[in-house]
This record gives structure tokens, C-alpha cells and sequence, in this order.
């Protein structure tokens, strides 16, 4: 979502409560069935493999991922559990002789897509802020920020009820387009522990978001209406920033907070 965190304002006791109920958090994502898309995840249906999807998380290797601006993954900070691509949370993972934790960073589709549709579920746990980026390009994020924290448009990933200032940034809420277009009235976000389905389409220069099967905000760059909303954003500075790579990556943000994804499909358009 953000390259520096923002204010969070969590209710205490219902943080305490789902803190408390973390030891079953991982039982309940593996049986909780309400947001899935097939019986048996991280597959395809034939409709799917018919309309040109493909399954670009096999459940079981990050085999055809890599961190940003890096060869490999950054084991620590990405893992595979129990058939989920866990983002692991940055205060669980060991330091090293030097008191350090090792440096972590976005996890990218390692190939380059330009018109295309991708599918996602994803479950946060309390308190969480992540995302879904992508028009990612390695170079531009290089040049005009951090090396592995990718600059490029995101789908909000967040656990809205525990960030009231989302009211005055709607942006910031879930499936909006971070800092630049509110998600509509059709968002409706599923709680804390449940899956929720996330889609992204971007065509030429239409952008569409969904969530949980509800088309929730669509925008159109070289538009009097995206120049504006980009004028008005944290990225103004940045030129280039709203204009479209012609290959570019999709990525998963790494924001030091615990997240998992499964289903992750990609569909290429011509």
C-alpha cells in the first residue's frame, strides 16, 4: 500500500481478540471455503484453461517468482504454506548474528504481461496493509525509489476496520487504486480470516477492479480525469509515473505484514 506506514487506529479489544485467536488462524484459512473459486484450489477449471487462463501459482514452489530487482526470492520474507503464497510477517522472522532481519521486498511474476486480467484470493491477518501492484517496471522503480518496493499501480489489500482514516483517503481502502481512485459503493469486503477475491483487468488504457465478484472502480489513463487525480497524489513528483510500460510486471507488495494468496490466475489479452 504505502512506502511509510501510516496511522493505524485499531480497536483494542478487537485486536486483542483476533491476536488471540491467531493459534487457529491457519486452520481456518485452509477450511474456510466461502470465497472459493474452484473445489480444489490453485487448479483450473475447463472453462477456465477454455477462455485462456493460466495458473501461475502451483500451490506447492515460488517456481516462476523472484523479489524485484533480484534473481531469487527472499526465502525468509516468502513461503509456500500449506498449498497458500504466504507473505511472512517481518516480526517473525529471526534476526541474524548482526541483530538484523533479513531485507525482504516485493515478490514478482517473473514475466512481462501488457493487456491482461488477474484473479487472486486473499485472506490478511488483523491489521494488515498489502497490496497488488502492477504497469511494475523494474528500471522506473529503480530510478525514482527503493529497488525492491515497486512503484506502479495497486490494488489496496487491507484490513479496512482497523484504519479509519481511509474515510478521508477512500483510495486507501480495499481494491481501490492506491492514492488515486476510490473503490465504489459495490465494495464489500469480507472480514478478517475469511477469502476474499480480487481481480484486476488492464486493457489498453481502461483499468478495471473487483472485488468478491463486484466490479468496484474503473478509470481510463490519457484521461482530464486520471491527470487530475494523479496531480493531486503522493506520485506527482514522479513523471511517468500514470503512463503505461509497454512491459511491465505484476507484483506482490511485501509491507512487513502476514498475508496469503492462492488462485492466482493470468489471463493475456490481445
Amino acid at each position: 500500500m504505502k512506502t511509510t506506514a501510516k496511522p493505524c487506529f485499531a480497536s483494542p479489544f478487537r485486536t486483542f481478540y483476533l491476536l488471540l485467536a491467531g493459534g487457529f488462524l491457519l486452520s481456518a484459512l485452509t477450511a474456510c471455503g466461502k470465497a472459493d473459486s474452484t473445489s480444489q484450489p490453485n487448479t483450473l477449471t475447463t472453462e477456465e484453461v477454455r477462455e485462456g487462463w493460466e495458473l501461475v501459482f502451483d500451490g506447492q514452489t515460488l517456481q516462476g517468482w523472484r523479489g524485484l530487482n533480484r534473481e531469487d526470492v527472499p526465502a525468509e520474507n516468502w513461503m509456500v504454506e500449506n498449498g497458500m503464497l504466504k507473505k511472512v510477517s517481518r516480526d517473525s522472522i529471526a534476526t541474524g548474528p548482526d541483530g538484523e532481519r533479513p531485507r525482504g521486498g516485493d515478490l514478482l511474476l517473473d514475466r512481462t504481461v501488457h493487456n491482461f486480467e488477474f484473479a487472486f484470493e486473499w485472506v490478511v491477518s488483523p491489521v494488515a496493509n498489502s497490496g497488488v501492484k502492477y504497469n511494475v517496471s523494474e528500471e522506473f522503480t529503480a530510478a525514482n525509489g527503493s529497488r525492491h518496493s515497486a512503484l506502479g499501480f495497486e490494488y489496496q489489500v487491507l484490513d479496512d476496520p482497523e484504519y479509519p482514516d481511509i474515510a478521508e483517503n477512500k483510495s486507501w481502502a480495499t481494491a481501490g487504486l492506491y492514492e488515486l481512485v476510490d473503490p465504489g459503493p459495490n465494495a464489500r469486503l469480507n472480514p478478517v480470516g475469511e477469502w476474499n477475491t480480487g481481480r484486476i483487468v488492464f486493457d489498453g488504457n481502461h483499468g478495471e477492479h473487483w472485488l468478491n465478484g463486484e466490479l468496484v472502480l474503473t478509470y481510463e489513463l490519457d484521461t482530464a480525469e486520471m491527470d487530475s487525480a494523479f496531480a493531486g497524489s503522493k506520485w506527482s513528483h514522479i513523471d511517468g509515473f500514470i503512463s503505461k510500460h509497454e512491459n511491465a510486471y505484476i507484483t506482490l507488495q511485501d509491507h512487513g505484514n502476514s498475508v496469503w494468496y492462492r488462485n492466482l490466475k493470468l489471463k493475456e489479452l490481445p
